[in-house]
């Protein structure tokens, strides 16, 4: 059986590097959220879902 991935500890650690530079990178937008955005973004959420 063909499996594309390799987890080889290589691999694993520039998987791990991508998702730590990744993270990095949100944080710079998610430290500029505010309380009321993320309110009215679940509000919003909710809404759309039926649930509020």
């Amino acid at each position: 059986m063909f499996w594309p991935y390799d987890f080889s500890t290589r691999r694993n650690s520039r998987l791990e590097a991508l998702a730590l530079d990744l993270w990095r990178t949100m944080q710079s937008v998610l430290d500029k959220v505010t309380p009321n955005d993320a309110a009215n973004c679940f509000r919003r959420c909710g809404y759309s879902l039926g649930l509020g």
